[in-house]
């Protein structure tokens, strides 16, 4: 981010007074492009936090913030650092407890704010809950069967914001079968296209990173990214960047990778593989490739499965039955 000129910062505490009193102006998130490079998106500070009060109108009547994610993302950052800041809220970040310690610190009214894969690690250890306690989520899909399970344990809500790096918040749902409606900030265009009422009284047409089915004027469900990344973990990945550094192993002829268990809430990358001159899968194969995986591809990108077929036809259609 930037202020006002000569601000130096220490803690996030100095960093919103400081901001607060010198005029923020820009919010910078980071994220990552097909190629894996890292890109840095500029957001007017006025647009965040008026995202930040769209989500203070659906957490209405908190009383404590639990944070288990980091803030550096823009939803998380906006949820657990700005929202509490406009409510009075004392947001606590307990990533580095344990389950069974953040369980016995809960109490009545609080939020807890997770993605998809902490909630599934919180589901597998969780007991009863206290009354009124809501969750938060973000950054990839949520599966029914784990909000059931959590609805079982005694969680009192559930709610479900979209938003993106490029765009900010968008749309927020509380239960994976329904659509996504748009924070009131938003409205489709007369050809589908997303637009945004910023501050300033300007409304901007934005691309969007994501594929819409529109349910009504004001309610969409995503269809995938226009870019083809998928969600690991709450991070994007990039299928064909992955396919192409595997490819250069000098023991591949062809590869594809997919995304399996997406719908248990357990996404893991799987990579399809012929192998050249028609070798033989054996363990030292297995192995040479998982290491070269390791040493070039980030831990968010390697392939947890391996699936050997015998042909490039055997590849085709095997990948089509597993998608």
């Amino acid at each position: 981010f930037e202020a006002g000129d000569g601000v130096t910062f220490g803690d996030w505490g100095d960093v919103i007074s400081k901001s607060l009193e010198n005029g923020m102006r820009t919010f910078r998130f980071m994220t990552s492009d097909a190629s894996g490079a890292v890109k840095v998106i500029a957001h007017d500070a006025d647009a965040i936090f008026r995202d930040a009060r769209a989500a203070a109108n659906l957490l209405h009547g908190r009383r404590r913030v639990v944070s288990l994610v980091s803030p550096h993302n823009i939803v998380a950052f906006a949820t657990t650092i700005l929202t509490p800041n406009l409510q009075g809220l004392v947001s606590l970040d307990v990533r580095t407890e344990a389950p069974e310690d953040i369980f016995s610190m809960l109490e009545f009214g609080d939020l807890i704010v997770a993605t998809p894969t902490l909630w599934r690690y919180l589901a597998e250890e969780m007991e009863r809950l206290p009354d009124n306690v809501m969750g938060l989520s973000f950054a990839e899909p949520f599966a029914p069967d784990l909000a059931a399970e959590l609805r079982g344990a005694g969680l009192g809500a559930m709610r479900e914001i979209y938003g993106t790096t490029e765009d900010g918040l968008i749309a927020w749902r509380d239960a994976p079968s329904e659509p996504f409606t748009l924070f009131p900030h938003w409205r489709r265009g007369d050809a589908g296209e997303l637009i945004r009422q910023r501050p300033d009284g300007i409304a901007a047409t934005v691309a969007g990173v994501d594929l819409f089915e529109w349910t009504t004027p004001r309610s969409f469900r995503l269809s995938g990214r226009k870019d083809g990344a998928i969600q690991v973990g709450a991070v994007n990945v990039h299928p064909g960047r992955i396919e192409a550094i595997i490819a250069t192993n000098p023991l591949v002829d062809l590869v594809e990778v997919r995304l399996t268990g997406a719908a248990s809430g357990r996404p893991r990358l799987s990579a399809h593989i012929v192998l050249k001159d028609g070798r033989r899968t054996d363990e030292a194969v297995v192995r040479a490739i998982d290491s070269w995986c390791s040493a070039r591809l980030r831990p968010h990108e390697r392939p947890r499965i391996y699936r050997f077929e015998p042909s490039a036809e055997s590849l085709k259609a095997n990948v089509e039955a597993s998608a």
